[in-house]
Order: structure tokens, then C-alpha cells, then sequence
């Protein structure tokens, strides 16, 4: 996801989806296999990618559907998938692995998926090993630009890799997977189970464009993908405020404004369409006529009186603070907070009682009195599906436990007020198998009781598959009118976090009974962002001063005093692992104050900089040259001069001096690159059989038999 250019070409590559998806020593199929009987779990997917081209067989006429799927072919699939065409650099490309040059059979394939999609380890493309279930996780998110929604699956991720723990989890979030007990990461994955995954986020990413409408909604199988990293898979390209700004280069006029880019879409991002057009024969209802108002109720003489109730943790502050898990600057997931933010924002003394704020301290759970006349005519009365459904959201909110005004704030967040195509009901019938589909002009002759669907809280809704996903789904809890949508989607909110105990959206956030764990977001300031819109709700009900809220403010151990915000760079974390590290800008580069800050200099194309730390894919580095330090994105840097690890089983040591009479200083892997000294001719200075480079910022030396001039 890292290259968001290259995913802009792979959508125009799938929307022909006029290629084949196969093996070069594969035949295409008749669509038809004799080992993919229609009992299978992967049968559908495998016959509706044959149908399309996109897969096929054995030369004896079989699918291979039990077959292990080897990295190289994984490489080959997604390159006749995604529609890639040969690059120019493929040696270039392939530089990075040791164990396949441009010589190589699937050379073409290996080096246009990478790095975007498959970047190796350590040096080595591994082609003919097994692809594992995490590995393919984290090519198919890279593949197509799937997403974190911001949700909580529920998908045990312990026995998964580090690296591909959040794809995996972003897998589960898109219902691509639905192994949630045990994922099997570490096994290889099928051919069966590839088409199935491949085929699953093809739709989810809307790429399936041609697709029958009767056939999108199928009920997934068993088997579904999970995601993991594969091989150093890149994140999106966003800053911290979730929207891309103009570029890493400086601008040719110099301008160093920002351009806004594409906003990521947040979990909570309601469904904008608007509803399916009647058919020409149906006429439209007559207006509804509009009662007279109702005389607003007197305003109490004094304000309801809210209970505020402190709620003590054993843990001490700093010990919570060391268990949270990666905590994030923005909602794209990308920068890494410091510590001091993270603080600031997990403080609850940071919080003041008369701020927006101070609602993520609210009890979520149902509290009695709030009336549904009073709701239906402050709050609902031009809320479009919702209008007049109080009662359902009363109803649902005692039998759940749940605040019924952050309730009704969640439901009108999710149907854009009332507007939604999916509060205003969409028409779902069965198929000839049995299955809910959604119904269009070309199928619903085809399909048997029809019925319109309603779904408040977008639940099932993708935002790749919102009306098709999340109307099925409403069929199938059979929410056949606004309330039953209310009331069922009720449930499925108090499941994940308030009944749980979760009951307010600082413990959703920060979980002060167990820090690190079940936590809704990585984000820090996602519980105060919801906090302002349920305030918001509550003020535009009229109800702060006549409506008694109870409020849960968590006090830890030792917990500090009210601090500032951090700003500018102090937001960020910095990962001192790459200090002294040299290299060289690859272009004119802009020197920013932090990751996407002011630009503070424009360096000159092969300016050299040495690392002082990093974060999320962004140098803090000092430029010798200009005087002046700041940070400027990696994607723009090379090594000087660089010498690549290559050959060794175990590590490379780094010696103070040419030979093995001084203890090593350090250590380099297998793949790692290196800048090499060089004399005033720009060659290489060896001695003693050793290369001289710059390690760490300073001269040391390591054996030529393991490293090789780039």
C-alpha cells in the first residue's frame, strides 16, 4: 500500500480482466475441473475466476486444488492478475535478492511485483518456497489497497507473525477470513484456498466489476484469508492527518505547499448513496403531511444534577502507559507516537469536565428517562429513515444496555442522517441456490421473496461493497423495517466492547482494566473525536440541562498532573536503531521540521545526510553540508557508494580495524546494504582483503568475501 500510484494503475488493469491468472506450465481449463466438485468450499470461487479467465488448470485438466502454492507462482498470479506489464529495470529491480536475476524463468513476474506486493528477506526471494496463510495475507492487503476500518474483528492473532498481525487483522475486518480462532498462519497456503481469497478481495475492492449482481453476494466459504507482512510489505502513504500532502520532492516553483490529497475513510464513514430509483411503473408516496409542531417542554428551574464517579486502577500510570501497543500520531496507522503524546492523551486530568471531550468519560450503558417524544421531535424529526423511531432505539437500548442517545449518534454518524441507500431500504430476494442477492434490473426476474432491507448501523457494509454487502446481511438478520434494523443492530454493537464491560469510550480506547489489550484504536485521539460528536448529540437534544448523565473518570496510581499537548515533532516517536547510518539524497529533497512539517531547506540531489532516528518510513537526519538537521522521507534517499551483504548463513561482523585482531564493533545481515569508503577516484578502498565503509557514522571495515559493490 505503500505506492499509491501503483495501485491507481492496478485498478485499470483489473477493469478488463481480459487476462489469465495461471502457472506458466498450467493450460487453461474448459471451466471445469474433475478434483473441484461442487461440494467444495472453494468451488464457487474457483469456477467464477475460471469463468472470468483469471485462473486455470493442470496440462491433465485438474485445478490443483490442494496443491501448495510456491512464492514464485504467488508472484506469477497476482502479475495476471492485476493486469502489471514487463518494467524496464528488471535487474535493477531484481538487484535486491540473490536468488533470482533477470535470467531467471519468472524474472518478469518476481521483479514487477516488487517491493510493492512481495520485497523478500534478508536479500532472498525464496521462489520455490511454500507461501504461508500470513504471507499471502500481506500480499493480498498490498495487492488491493485494503484498509484498516478502525473495528475490532475479535481474530486471535498471538501465533501470527509481528510483521503480519495487522493485515491479518485487516483480513478479518473486511470478512475475507473467518478463522478467527486460529488463523494457521504459519502453514502453507492452497490453491483452493488462494482462489477463494483472491476472488473474496476482488470484491471487497470492487474490482469484480463485471460480476453478475446475482452471484456478488454469495455466503463466503469456510476458508478465507488471513494477512500478515509479507517480506517487509509497505504501508500507505499517508500523513498524520490522514490526507496526503503534495510530495516528498520540493515543488518546481518552490511553492512547498502541501496539496490536499484523498482523506482515508474512517470506520465510522456513512454510506452516501442514495437509494435505487423506483421502476418506472411504481408510483411514488404522496408527501407526508407535516404535524404542527409540538411546544417545547419548560426548562427546568435548575439543571439535572450528573453523577460523577472516580474510579480507581491499581496499575500506575507509567506501567499502563509501558503496555499500550504501538500507539499511533494518526488514524492512517502510520507514525508512531512519543511518549509524551500518548501520555497526554491517556491522562485523564488532561481532560476538563466543561470540554466535549469529557464525554468519552460517559457511561455508555443505558441509562432511563429520556423520552421519545422529546427524542423523535428534537432529534429525529428530519432524519429521513429515522424519523419517528425513537422507541425502537429506547427499546433497544434498555434490552442491551446501551446509551440510547450515543446509540441514535452512532445510527445517524452511519446513514449520513437519515439519507443512506441503506436506511431507506433496499429490495434482497434468493437465488436458484438459496442465497440472499441483492436485486437489480437484471436479476429480479430471476429471484424469489423479495423484500426491501433495512440496515442502520451499516453493519456487513464494506466501504468497497456498502449497498450489495450490508442490504444482504439485513436479509438474512431479517431486518425488513427501520425499527427491526434499529433494534438487531443493537445487538451486534454491545456485543464488542460495552457489554463487555468497555462502557465508556476511554475504556474502548485505553482499557485501563487490562492497557494493551481488546483497545478499539491505535489512534490517540479517537476517543476524544467520538467524544465531541456524542456531545454534540446531547446539545442539539436540548437534554444537558434536563437530562442526568453519569460519567466513570478512571484515576491510576501515581497518575500525573494536567501537562501541555505536545506539538511539532514532539508528537513523534524516534527509533535510534539506524543512528549513524549515511546516505545520499536521490533528488532535490525538502528538509521538513517533522514528518510533513514546514520545510525548514531544500537539499540539493546528492546531498549526504546521517541518520539521527526514524519514524514510519521518514529519516530524521543531519545534513553535513547545509548545517541543519530535520527530517526527509526514505523513499528519496540511497546508500552512498553502497556494498550489499550477500553469502552469509549467519551475520557479518564489523571490525574497528583490516583484520580479526579487534573484537567486532557490530554486525550486518545477509541483504543489508552499506556505504563503502572510496579514494578520490570514486573506487572502493580495501585492505587486508577488507572493504572500508561507514558504519554507524564512522570508519570500520568487514570481509569482501561477504559483501558486493552495488
Amino acid at each position: 500500500m505503500k505506492n499509491k500510484r501503483l495501485w491507481r494503475t492496478l485498478l485499470v488493469g483489473i477493469a478488463s480482466l481480459g487476462m489469465l491468472l495461471m502457472l506458466p506450465t498450467l493450460s487453461f481449463a474448459n471451466k471445469s475441473f474433475p478434483d473441484v466438485d461442487k461440494s467444495d468450499a472453494h468451488y464457487d470461487a474457483i469456477m467464477k475466476l475460471a469463468e472470468k479467465e483469471i485462473v486455470s488448470g493442470y496440462a491433465d485438466g485438474s485445478f490443483g486444488i490442494n496443491r501448495e502454492l510456491k512464492r514464485r507462482h504467488g508472484a506469477i498470479l497476482f502479475y495476471q492478475a492485476l493486469g502489471l506489464s514487463k518494467i524496464a529495470d528488471i535487474k535493477e529491480r531484481l538487484s535486491r535478492y540473490k536468488d533470482v536475476d533477470e535470467n531467471d524463468q519468472y524474472a518478469v513476474q518476481i521483479a514487477a511485483v516488487t517491493p510493492d506486493i512481495f520485497a523478500g528477506s534478508g536479500g532472498l526471494f525464496l521462489p520455490n518456497d511454500e507461501m504461508t496463510r500470513e504471507q499471502m495475507a500481506t500480499t493480498l492487503v498490498g495487492a488491493f489497497g485494503l484498509e484498516d476500518n478502525g473495528t475490532n474483528p475479535g481474530i486471535h492473532l498471538d501465533n501470527v507473525g509481528q510483521s503480519h498481525r495487522e493485515n491479518v487483522k485487516i483480513l478479518a475486518q473486511h470478512d475475507i477470513t473467518n478463522q478467527f480462532d486460529d488463523f494457521r498462519p504459519k502453514e502453507a497456503v492452497k490453491r483452493g484456498q488462494f482462489a477463494t481469497f483472491l476472488y473474496q478481495s476482488m470484491i471487497t475492492s470492487d474490482m469484480v466489476q463485471e460480476v453478475p449482481e446475482e452471484d456478488a453476494d454469495e455466503d463466503k466459504p469456510d476458508e478465507k484469508p488471513s494477512e500478515d507482512k509479507p517480506d517487509g510489505e509497505a504501508v500507505p502513504d499517508k500523513d498524520p492527518d490522514e490526507s496526503k500532502p503534495n510530495e516528498d520532492k520540493p515543488s518546481d516553483d518552490n511553492s512547498n505547499v502541501d496539496k490536499p490529497g484523498e482523506d482515508k475513510p474512517s470506520v465510522d464513514k456513512p454510506n452516501k448513496d442514495n437509494p435505487d430509483k423506483e421502476e418506472p411503473n411504481e408510483q411514488p408516496e404522496p408527501p407526508e403531511e407535516k404535524p404542527d409542531p409540538e411546544p417545547e417542554p419548560p426548562r427546568p428551574d435548575k439543571p439535572a444534577e450528573n453523577k460523577y464517579t472516580t474510579v480507581s486502577y491499581d496499575i500506575s500510570f507509567n506501567e499502563a502507559m509501558e503496555r499500550q501497543r504501538l500507539p499511533k500520531v494518526d488514524g492512517a496507522g502510520r507514525f508512531l507516537a512519543s511518549k509524551e503524546l500518548m501520555s497526554y492523551y491517556a491522562n485523564p486530568n488532561n481532560i476538563q469536565k466543561d470540554s466535549p471531550e469529557f464525554f468519552q468519560f460517559l457511561k455508555l450503558s443505558y441509562i432511563p428517562g429520556v423520552k421519545a417524544s422529546q427524542i423523535n421531535r428534537r432529534i429525529l424529526a428530519d432524519k429521513g429513515s429515522l424519523k419517528g423511531t425513537a422507541d425502537a432505539f429506547i427499546e433497544a437500548g434498555k434490552k442491551n444496555d446501551i446509551n440510547v442517545i450515543y446509540l441514535i449518534a452512532h445510527a445517524l454518524h452511519e446513514t449520513g442522517n437519515g439519507q443512506s441507500a441503506l436506511s431507506n431500504g433496499l429490495k434482497v430476494g434468493i437465488d436458484s441456490n438459496g442465497r440472499a442477492t441483492y436485486v437489480t434490473s437484471e436479476n429480479k426476474d430471476k429471484l424469489t421473496k423479495i423484500k426491501k432491507t433495512y440496515n442502520m448501523f451499516g453493519i456487513g457494509a464494506y466501504d468497497s461493497c456498502p449497498k450489495k454487502c450490508g442490504a444482504t446481511r439485513a436479509y438474512r438478520q431479517g431486518w425488513f423495517t427501520p425499527e427491526a434494523a434499529v433494534k438487531g443492530g443493537a445487538v451486534f454493537i454491545d456485543n464488542g466492547y460495552i457489554g463487555r464491560g468497555q462502557d465508556t469510550l476511554y475504556k474502548m480506547r485505553w482499557n485501563p482494566v487490562s492497557p494493551g489489550d481488546h483497545q478499539y484504536a491505535t489512534h490517540l485521539e479517537w476517543a476524544s473525536i467520538q467524544a465531541r460528536k456524542i456531545q454534540e448529540m446531547y446539545d442539539l437534544a436540548g437534554l444537558l440541562d434536563s437530562y442526568s448523565l453519569r460519567f466513570d473518570i478512571p484515576k491510576y496510581a501515581d497518575q500525573p498532573g494536567v501537562s501541555k499537548k505536545p506539538t511539532g515533532e514532539r508528537r513523534f516517536a524516534i527509533d535510534k536503531s539506524s543512528q549513524g547510518e549515511v546516505y545520499s539524497t536521490s533528488s532535490r529533497l525538502n528538509l521538513r521540521s517533522y514528518p510533513w512539517g514546514e520545510v525548514k531547506k531544500t537539499l540539493s540531489e546528492g546531498t549526504e545526510v546521517e541518520v539521527i532516528g526514524e519514524n514510519g518510513g521518514w529519516f530524521k537526519v543531519k545534513a553535513k553540508s547545509a548545517r541543519k538537521t530535520g527530517w526527509v522521507s526514505s523513499d528519496y534517499l540511497t546508500k552512498p557508494n553502497p556494498l550489499r551483504v550477500v553469502d552469509i548463513t549467519s551475520s557479518l561482523n564489523v571490525r574497528p580495524e583490516p583484520n580479526k585482531k579487534h573484537s567486532p564493533i557490530g554486525k550486518l545481515e545477509n541483504g543489508d546494504l552499506v556505504s563503502g569508503a572510496v579514494d578520490s577516484d570514486e573506487n572502493h578502498i580495501m585492505k587486508n582483503d577488507y572493504y572500508k565503509i561507514i558504519y554507524k557514522g564512522k570508519e570500520a571495515w568487514a570481509h569482501k568475501d561477504f559483501l558486493k559493490e552495488e
